[in-house]
């Protein structure tokens, strides 16, 4: 062998090595998303289509046993919780929690167990990244000892009578290092740029954006300007209604389980308001398991939260499981927390463990809204009864305990000044054609009406 190393055989080898870390990366990026794509296609059909079709068949015969049982059910409730067991339930499915304290950890666990799911992530990207390393070395080596090609010899300066002519293995595996070892710098080098592709490409839009000028205040004539400042000018009208009240309408928790019951049988003419009996900081989802737990299909009609949040549990087109035997003509809405200060009345909250002893401000406006909307949507008589004797048509808007033996919403929550938020808000909305209009169009939205 010479003892001068040519150029151009350095240049073209050096080229093969970057070309082969280049190909070995594409590799190991497309067998990193292939893993990545199967462990999500196992998660999404961990059903198989027959499952699917007996889950969605048992539904529906739970549904009807459910009808039968709010048709038939003529038992006087006696439940101090906000929500009734079912009845054909098995007693020792019957665990009167009641929304305990138990459905709510400590913030420090939830932090805890998130801190741990972080690590264990983590810990999976990088086992997987090292196995991944790993083939790919493997695979560089099988190359270079199928094509015959080595490295090594710029690194030796020994005459060709040293070793034989045949590369040594340790030729082909010094070299599948190198190549292996490439391809994670070209890999990093690859997303850099084109991460940094797109953000320049995003910098340069909102740039350009900046420069076109508005069409709409290009059209704007002096007196629609001197308008626009004027202090007397109305506030721009939100669109939809859900911008209005603020919140999203999307059918609730699992609709589809209630499209053939819960069908409403009457005019909708009730509205009642309740507490959900919880701590004031459960989040949605314990709202969700509750009902499921004690044997129902669904519950309120939609939950407030303390800052204001309003989630839809029961689709709108039907009536849900919250004021028997009125489920069937009312709608119910329930303040998330527990407002009962009697420490007399069990799963009451008089020293404030449950959270809130009475409502948030927030809580209270966006509740008020909801039943304003609501009491203009169906038409419901807007009046608050004070009380119903026998015989008496129930029609209006209520809190729970008028038509149950119960204390709910609690004996802290300020009536008075959520009529008075309602009446506001219903006497605001009532004749504003923008209002109506929005209401129109809310109307037709999927779900929404019976």
């Amino acid at each position: 062998m010479d003892e001068n190393i040519l150029l151009y055989k350095l240049i073209v080898k050096l080229a093969a090595i970057l070309g082969a870390s280049l190909l070995i990366e594409r590799i190991l990026s497309f067998l990193n998303l292939a893993i990545n794509r199967m462990f999500l296609f196992q998660y999404s059909n961990r059903y198989t289509q027959v499952e699917k079709l007996q889950e969605q068949l048992r539904r529906e015969k739970q549904a009807i046993e459910e009808d039968k049982i709010i048709l038939n059910q003529t038992v006087v409730d006696k439940d101090p919780c906000e929500v009734a067991f079912n009845p054909a339930l098995p007693e020792e499915k019957q665990k009167s929690s009641c929304f305990d304290l138990l459905l709510i950890r400590p913030l420090q666990h939830i932090l805890d167990d998130n801190e741990r799911y972080i690590k264990y992530k983590e810990n999976n990207v990088i086992i997987k990244e090292f196995w991944m390393q790993i083939l790919g070395t493997l695979i560089a080596i099988f190359v270079c000892r199928a094509l015959n090609f080595s490295i090594w010899e710029f690194f030796r300066y020994y005459t060709e009578t040293e070793f034989p002519n045949s590369h040594s293995t340790f030729e082909y595996i010094f070299t599948g290092i190198i190549i292996g070892a490439g391809s994670k710098p070209i890999n990093f080098l690859m997303n850099f740029l084109v991460n940094r592709k797109i953000e320049a490409e995003t910098d340069e839009i909102k740039e350009e954006s900046k420069k076109i000028p508005d069409s709409n205040v290009l059209q704007k004539t002096d007196s629609d300007i001197q308008k626009e400042v004027s202090p007397t000018t109305k506030e721009i009208e939100p669109e939809t209604i859900e911008d209005l009240v603020g919140f999203e309408y999307d059918g609730g928790n699992k609709p589809d389980r209630l499209e053939n019951t819960h069908k409403y049988t009457r005019t909708i003419d009730l509205i009642v308001y309740h507490h959900t009996a919880m701590h004031s900081d459960a989040p949605f989802e314990e709202v969700v398991k509750e009902f499921d737990r004690k044997g129902w299909l669904t519950g309120y009609n939609c939950v407030v939260f303390k800052d204001g949040t309003i989630r839809v549990l029961c689709r709108w087109d039907r009536f849900g499981n919250h004021a028997k035997p009125h489920n069937s003509h009312s709608f119910g809405i329930a303040f998330q927390g527990n407002f009962e200060p009697n420490p007399n009345i069990p799963f009451s909250n008089p020293n404030g463990d449950l959270g809130l002893m009475i409502p948030s401000g927030k809580q209270l406006l966006a509740a008020a809204r909801v039943i304003a909307m609501y009491a203009l949507l169906q038409n419901i008589p807007f009046t608050f009864p004070e009380s119903f004797e026998p015989g008496d048509a129930v029609k209006g808007i209520i809190p729970h305990h008028l038509i149950a033996d119960k204390a709910c919403p609690g004996g802290n929550f300020p009536h008075d000044e959520f009529k008075e938020s309602i009446t506001n808000y219903y006497n605001n909305w009532k004749d504003n054609a923008g209002f109506k209009k929005a209401l129109e169009l809310f109307k037709k939205k999927p779900m929404v009406i019976a």
